[in-house]
């Protein structure tokens, strides 16, 4: 099946599947978001909550060192919150205690924040997935506007972006055009919300 969790081989952790390989399963899993009927579409979303779920348990624990979530984990993680959560009623919580959409794929950015996952696919995922939900708010919000905190950005391996507006120079927005901002050019970051700060800040962790 396209969906089946890789087994663990406990015997040889070095042979194990890595990050990149649960980070594909993860990507079937949200390609369920049409097409598909109901029946394998809740079939998807568990196996991504499980699979999330034991990297999370797996990488606390320091069972295997190639079992590590990385930042393509939290993009795709994060699309199939958006994509596959049926309602505020599902009750198969792994990620947290929250009850919506909006609460998971906050959180999911935070612990990726955390971790210094914020890749370009996190960032645009993150903003894309709140303004389906009609909160764009949110996103400009915690995110701030200008360079993106480094402790953000260190672990990414894929696509990175160095501005919250996805650029790396800063650039345009995504999906959108970037507002001037003279600051920008010394590449301080922008504070939490509307006001802004010398010394910057972004969400606080």
């Amino acid at each position: 099946s396209r969906m089946t969790s890789p087994s663990n081989d406990r015997d040889d952790p070095a042979a194990a599947p890595d990050g990149d390989t649960y980070a594909n399963l993860l990507r079937t899993c949200a390609s369920y978001k049409t097409g598909a009927n109901a029946a394998a579409r809740h079939r998807a979303w568990t196996t991504a909550q499980d699979t999330f779920a034991m990297l999370r348990d797996a990488e606390s624990r320091d069972v295997c060192a190639h079992r590590k979530l990385t930042d393509q984990c939290f993009h795709h993680m994060m699309k199939c919150v958006s994509y596959l959560q049926a309602s505020e009623e599902d009750v198969d919580v792994v990620i947290s205690q929250g009850d919506s959409k909006r609460e998971r794929i906050i959180e999911l950015f935070k612990d990726a924040c955390k971790r210094g996952l914020v890749s370009f696919n996190v960032l645009q995922t993150f903003q894309t997935s709140l303004a389906a939900l009609g909160d764009e708010d949110t996103y400009k919000e915690t995110v701030g506007r200008g360079r993106l905190p480094g402790n953000w950005i260190k672990n990414v391996t894929s696509r990175k972006a160095l501005y919250t507006d996805g650029s790396v120079k800063g650039g345009k927005e995504m999906g959108g055009k970037r507002k001037k901002n003279k600051r920008q050019g010394s590449g301080g970051r922008r504070s939490f919300g509307k006001k802004t700060s010398k010394k910057g800040g972004g969400m606080k962790m």
